[in-house]
C-alpha cells in the first residue's frame, strides 16, 4: 500500500512517531488508532485529515491525507512516492494515484518550469493525444503534476523516433530534445508518447520572432 502524507513544518517533532503509527495502522496493529487520535489536535495534524479507503471518520487501515495537500502548501512532505528520475535538472516521482510529480531544479529552473507549463497547455488546447496532460502547476515550488504516459522505452529505432517527434510538430511544437529518453509507451492504446517539454519551442512563437 502506498502512503502519501503531508505534515506541516510545525509538526516536525512528531514525524517519527507519526510514521510509526501509520505503519502499525496499515497492518491493523493494536493501539495504532488511539495513538493516531492522540496526536491529532482539533482539525488534525498540520490541518484537517481526509480518509481515502475507509468510511469518513474511521481510523482503520487506509490512506489518510490532510486537506492541506490540495491547497499547494510548500511544506507538503511526501512519503513512499516512487522515484523514477533524479537528475541535476529535475526529480520525477509517481504518486499512489498514478499522477506524475515533477520538480524542477538547477540552472534556469524557473524558465524551464514556465516553458513546460506553457507547452503542455498549448498541446492540450491543440488536442495532441500522445503527451501528458497538465493537472496542476505550483510556481512557488517549481512543481507540476501531470497524467502518466506509460513507461519509458528502452529501444526504438531512429527512424520511428524521428517520425514521432515530427508528428509532434504537426501540433505546433518542436521538442528540441528529441531523444529516446523522452519517449514512453502507453500500453492502454499501444501508443508511443512524448514527455519532458522544458526545452520545447512553440513554433508560432519562433515564427513570430523570426519575422520581427
Amino acid at each position: 500500500m502506498w502512503w502519501w502524507v503531508s505534515i506541516g513544518q510545525r509538526d516536525a517533532p512528531i514525524r517519527p512517531l507519526m510514521l510509526l503509527c501509520l505503519a502499525l495502522n496499515s497492518l491493523g496493529g493494536i493501539g495504532a488508532r488511539p495513538a493516531l487520535a492522540a496526536m491529532m489536535p482539533k482539525g488534525g495534524v498540520g490541518g484537517q485529515w481526509e480518509n481515502h479507503g475507509q468510511p469518513s471518520g474511521s481510523l482503520d487501515a487506509g490512506v489518510f491525507l490532510p486537506r492541506s495537500l490540495s491547497s499547494g502548501r510548500s511544506d507538503a512532505w511526501f512519503l513512499s512516492m516512487r522515484e523514477v528520475k533524479d537528475t541535476l535538472r529535475a526529480t520525477v516521482r509517481i504518486g499512489y494515484d498514478g499522477r506524475v510529480h515533477k520538480t524542477f531544479r538547477g540552472p534556469k529552473a524557473d524558465e524551464r518550469f514556465a516553458t513546460e507549463v506553457r507547452v503542455l497547455q498549448f498541446l492540450e488546447a491543440a488536442g495532441c493525444p500522445f503527451v501528458p496532460r497538465l493537472l496542476e502547476n505550483h510556481p512557488e515550488e517549481l512543481r507540476i503534476i501531470t497524467t502518466a504516459c506509460g513507461s519509458r522505452v528502452e529501444h526504438l529505432d531512429s527512424e520511428r523516433t524521428q517520425e514521432l517527434f515530427a508528428e509532434l510538430e504537426t501540433y505546433g511544437v518542436r521538442h528540441d530534445d528529441a531523444d529516446i529518453r523522452n519517449v514512453t509507451y502507453r500500453q492502454t492504446d499501444g501508443r508511443f508518447c512524448v514527455i519532458d517539454f522544458e526545452f520545447a519551442t512553440i513554433l508560432s512563437d519562433s515564427n513570430n520572432t523570426a519575422s520581427e
